[in-house]
């Protein structure tokens, strides 16, 4: 679930996971820009006991459909002592309100667990 202010072209917020429930902890904050139909972002845990090192960038293109499509990208980091190696993660995103949101995928009610 993402929450999201948006002041011209300034964008900034929260996003919260709730799927699967033993990831349900996790959050993280964004702030990014609007350029005509893009969006990019930068994220970052907003816990680093809970969720250490967990960061990266959201680029997303709004469609007409009301609603936006792209992917978010992470370094996933590695050492064997001597030297750091990484390796670019990826996945795809759809962004949209919450009332485009089919319900199988809305957070569970507040209270229910």
């Amino acid at each position: 679930m993402v929450t999201c202010k948006h002041i011209g072209e300034t964008l900034s917020g929260e996003i919260k996971r709730f799927r699967p429930d033993e990831e349900s902890f996790k959050k993280w904050n964004f702030s990014g820009r609007v350029r005509n139909d893009l969006i990019f972002a930068v994220f970052w845990t907003a816990d680093e006991k809970t969720n250490p090192g967990s960061y990266g960038t959201i680029q997303l293109h709004r469609l007409p459909a009301r609603y936006c499509e792209g992917h978010y990208e992470k370094w996933v980091l590695s050492s064997d002592g001597s030297e750091f190696t990484g390796k670019l993660q990826q996945a795809k995103l759809k962004w949209m309100s919450e009332s485009e949101v089919p319900p199988e995928f809305r957070p569970p009610p507040q209270g229910l667990t």
